[in-house]
């Protein structure tokens, strides 16, 4: 048997079965019995048939299965056999697995999964991953499941196993399923159709209808979930008679909640023919309780009964399940409608029981609800009343526990989600790797062809980005020493325009005295009239606030959009306080005495609604 082959079979016996239970096919138990007991069989074909009978007996008989495959785990360590001891510790999880015991299975998984890393043998890898996905997935791990089967999904993509991806993200979308994140759910199950309608592979797009059609079904879209499972009818009816049984199952689930019983029932029927060939009991069960609850919703009471019996009395050889307890609250539901009570009540009692046992709380709560409407029917107020009050309880406790269970699901989600950002982070980061490594890998080629004209073509590279640094800094240097002269020359011209306000008020003064000689009255005129006219002259404003919105740009327009009734006058004495000058240098800058500026500054820290100049200044500042 071909290595990889072996690994398919391990891996489809396992994860791609509809279900994970087989029959044991005595005619391949014989053949491998006489391959092990057989001299002249080589040592890694005896390993192969040793791990081969353990999977044979995993469901049914583990004890005998871990004996078969720890002879396999032996005989692989004797003669060296890396694979077969790989393949050995695979056995083993899938036998633990059917036991329930997952911590076991998985630690078994894993110590294959690290054996094939060493080896480097990506199939084995992969199928090991999946294995592990799945336990995870009954750990309610589903963060770490998601992430194990899309690690086996890109080594199947990478070994060109299309079919095997396709599988891995339809695992994926189970894991998202059971997570209740429908949505991502649907969008794993629709990826992988696509791969399988590139394989024409039917058995594959049925099974990926059938989840899609479960899923919207579990939401009551009955209608929408019917198109998908219509889609899965066809191509699951010759390729998986199982899983079609469950495509007619979920039909009839739809149908009811249409309450379009006949047509349910007709489904539920055939569904029935089909899951009676597995002879599978709790599946079988399953169905036959749909029956019942059609027959309970048409309140045909005796046929729900009949069913609703059979579904028990199969659920029952399974041991204490939450079905069975399901079948036990029908049945009760099912006497109170008939109004045999006490038999209602038994059933109830029953119900408790059970749910006791396995620690299932909503069955409890159920039961108790049922056992009310009996008191109830009964008259007995009082009785009613303790059982309300305890289904009641049991109702609240559920809510909180769904609830914690509503965080740990989006916590996961969340979890998830962070994950595959960061995968996808690690993702761009390794094909720039590459990239980079794909260039380097030609400048070598190039460096084979000319070194010469590399080292040029790395020279001007350099030298140009040391231009452009070098450009870039000189043009910063610049605009700071220009900046820094716009400062200055403002300040310049500030100073400047004071101190020849100054100089003019005391020539003004000066050209007073002079006004009593008659002959100098004319002269005295016509120096006051120029004087007056220098000193208010606008050009040396507009000369001053050009230069100043140089350096404090935006400045005005933005006092003005904050305080639009500001008037021209207050908008110069606000630029003067921005540039930090004493009221004497603002009283000569605007032509009025330092107690005029104080007045000035005063009207505007009232007009803007200040206490203080500390309060003016920041306003100023941060404008």
């Amino acid at each position: 048997m071909h290595l990889k082959s072996y690994w398919k079979i391990l891996l489809l016996v396992f994860i791609c079965c509809s279900s994970l239970l087989h029959a044991q096919n005595q005619q391949k138990v014989d053949s491998l019995l006489q391959h092990v007991k057989s001299s002249k069989t080589p040592d890694t074909t005896q390993i192969k048939a040793y791990n081969d009978l353990g999977i044979q007996y995993a469901p049914t008989d583990p004890v005998r299965a871990k004996k078969y495959i720890h002879q396999a785990l032996l005989l692989a360590k004797k003669n060296d056999r890396t694979r077969g001891i790989a393949g050995s510790y695979n056995c083993l999880g899938i036998v633990y697995y059917y036991q329930k015991e997952y911590d076991s299975a998985q630690t078994n998984f894993q110590k294959a999964l690290e054996i094939n890393k060493e080896l480097g043998h990506l199939w084995g890898q992969a199928a090991a991953l999946n294995q592990i996905g799945a336990v995870q997935n009954l750990k309610d791990e589903y963060s770490a499941a998601i992430q194990s089967f899309k690690k086996a999904g890109e080594i199947f993509k990478t070994s060109g196993d299309s079919l095997a991806m396709a599988k891995s993200i339809q695992n994926i979308g189970v894991s998202y399923s059971r997570m209740e994140n429908h949505q991502k759910a649907i969008e794993a199950y629709l990826q992988a159709i696509q791969l399988y309608e590139e394989l024409d592979n039917a058995e594959g797009i049925g099974g990926s209808y059938l989840h899609i059609g479960v899923i919207l079904t579990k939401q009551h879209e009955y209608a929408k979930a019917l198109e998908y499972l219509n889609e899965a009818q066809p191509k699951l009816k010759d390729a998986n008679k199982n899983r079609f049984g469950s495509v007619l199952s979920n039909m009839g689930i739809c149908y009811r909640g249409l309450k379009d019983y006949d047509t349910a029932l007709h489904y539920f029927q055939e569904a029935l023919t089909y899951k009676k060939l597995s002879k599978n009991k709790k599946i079988i069960a399953s169905i036959q309780a749909n029956i019942g609850d059609t027959y309970y919703d048409m309140k045909v009471f005796n046929k729900a009964l009949e069913y609703q019996k059979e579904a028990l009395e199969n659920y029952s050889l399974d041991g204490n399940t939450k079905e069975k307890v399901a079948s036990q609250n029908a049945i009760a539901k099912t006497y109170i409608a008939l109004y045999e009570l006490s038999t209602a009540n038994d059933y109830a009692t029953k119900a408790i029981q059970t749910s006791k046992t396995i620690g299932y709380l909503e069955g409890e709560m159920n039961a108790y609800q049922t056992l009310a409407t009996v008191a109830k029917i009964k008259g007995e107020n009082g009785m009613a009343l303790n059982y309300y009050m305890t289904f009641q309880a049991y109702s609240d406790s559920l809510s909180v526990l769904r609830n914690q269970k509503q965080v740990r699901e989006l916590r996961t989600i969340y979890e998830t989600e962070k994950r595959d950002f960061q995968i996808e982070t690690q993702k761009k980061d390794i094909a720039l790797l590459q990239e980079k490594a794909t260039i380097n890998n030609l400048q070598r080629i190039i460096l084979g062809i000319g070194l010469f004209a590399l080292v040029i073509i790395s020279a001007f590279v350099y030298y140009s980005l040391k231009q452009k640094e070098k450009s870039n800094l000189q043009e910063k240097t610049k605009l700071e020493t220009e900046l820094a002269y716009k400062k200055k020359e403002l300040t310049n011209h500030a100073l400047h325009l004071a101190k020849k306000n100054e100089l003019l008020d005391k020539l003004k003064q000066k050209a007073k005295k002079l006004q009593t000689d008659d002959e100098s009255k004319k002269g005295y005129q016509e120096l006051i009239r120029t004087i007056n006219f220098d000193l208010n002259d606008d050009n040396h404003w507009g000369n001053f606030s050009k230069r100043f919105e140089e350096v404090h740009k935006d400045f005005n327009s933005n006092i003005k959009n904050k305080f639009p009734d500001i008037t021209t006058n207050e908008l110069r004495l606000m630029s003067l306080l921005k540039m930090n000058l004493t009221s004497k240098e603002m009283a000569n800058i605007l032509n009025i005495s330092p107690n005029g500026v104080k007045k000035a500054l005063y009207r505007l820290r009232k007009k803007l609604n200040t206490v203080s100049e500390d309060s003016l200044q920041d306003i100023v500042l941060n404008s």
